[in-house]
């Protein structure tokens, strides 16, 4: 897929992506078919030059299963035409039957007392949906949040755009948690070429935040690397602890050279933190990129492969709470360790 996947040539009406050469108008960036550009001789927009404006790419319908495709009007993606919820932030696609109907005053109990819908007994804390709505608003409808670009699975990203050729909503189902963040940061990374982007989480979390996000092999090899630059600090603790409970027990790991090698560790380990808040997230978005290539190439059936993203993207939770207990467990063993040094 490319810059102008689905989009046909403004003279000959004819795909632009079919292996022929494209020309970009200079003046207000319609492309077209190289030879078709010569036959003419000129871009046929002469009125958006005059008016100094730019082309823009035609908006089509897609169509899934032959339904025309429906847009979510709390985030703006594109869903089939037979769902019920937007595919990515889980909003209602279709409209209630009984919406736009009159809702029945709750403020006013004489004309409704006894029909259905009517609420007798303590009612919410703050009313019903609508009561003491401002000035000039309909008080029986149910108040809804404005929309907020920022707020949406895209974090002000539109849905309509792609990142390195792959539909923002695509990346949005795969990353499922905290989306708004990661949506503007991959589109950063891939519009500026940047290599890096700073993530206080994975900094702080390194080995785990990865692992959370599901990227097994890096989230292991790190949390072995860190384990291993910890030896030299652990062996020098358990001495530490051993004489302290008994003065006249004799250091076993204890050394200038020990000590040497766990500050140098520990330095290592810091810059291992910041190398992995430096670039976690184009590390991720790379993650991300090849999991969404290989799920598109499986999976050519739409609703199999929006499960698949859902399901292979997101985050593992229950690996995080396995970690947890391992840790626990170890830091059991650890202490009864230095009890049996001791004594």
């Amino acid at each position: 897929m490319g810059k102008y996947q689905d989009i046909n040539c403004p003279i000959c009406n004819k795909p632009l992506e079919n292996g022929e050469p494209i020309v970009i108008c200079p003046d207000c960036g319609a492309p077209y078919h190289k030879s078709c550009i010569e036959k003419t001789g000129k871009c046929i927009y002469d009125d958006l030059h005059a008016a100094g404006k730019s082309w823009q790419a035609p908006k089509r319908e897609e169509k899934y299963d032959g339904m025309a495709s429906k847009r979510c009007s709390r985030c703006g993606s594109i869903n089939p035409g037979n769902g019920l919820f937007c595919e990515v932030c889980g909003t209602p696609l279709n409209r209630p039957e009984n919406e736009g109907q009159q809702r029945p005053n709750m403020n006013d109990p004489r004309p409704n007392m006894g029909q259905p819908g009517w609420q007798q007994g303590p009612q919410p804390p703050f009313g019903f949906p609508g009561q003491n709505a401002p000035f000039g608003t309909d008080p029986n409808q149910v108040n809804q949040m404005p929309y907020d670009p920022y707020n949406t699975p895209f974090g002000g990203v539109s849905p309509d755009e792609k990142i390195d050729d792959i539909p923002v909503q695509e990346w949005a189902i795969f990353v499922g948690q905290n989306t708004p963040y990661f949506i503007p940061k991959f589109k950063y990374l891939s519009d500026h070429r940047k290599i890096s982007s700073f993530n206080f989480a994975a900094m702080f979390f390194n080995c785990f935040y990865f692992l959370y996000r599901k990227m097994t092999l890096l989230g292991i090899s790190l949390l072995v690397l860190m384990l291993a630059l910890q030896i030299p600090s652990l062996l020098i603790n358990i001495d530490l602890v051993r004489i302290n409970f008994n003065e006249s027990a004799k250091a076993l790991f204890t050394s200038d050279a020990l000590i040497s090698v766990a500050n140098i560790f520990s330095f290592i380990r810091l810059i291992v933190m910041f190398l992995c808040g430096m670039f976690a997230n184009k590390l991720y978005k790379n993650h991300c990129y090849d999991k969404i290539l290989k799920l598109k190439e499986k999976y050519p059936e739409h609703g199999e492969y929006v499960a698949n993203l859902t399901k292979s993207g997101s985050v593992s939770k229950k690996l995080i709470l396995v970690l947890v207990a391992i840790y626990f467990v170890f830091s059991v063993c650890l202490s009864f360790l230095m009890v049996y040094q001791m004594m």
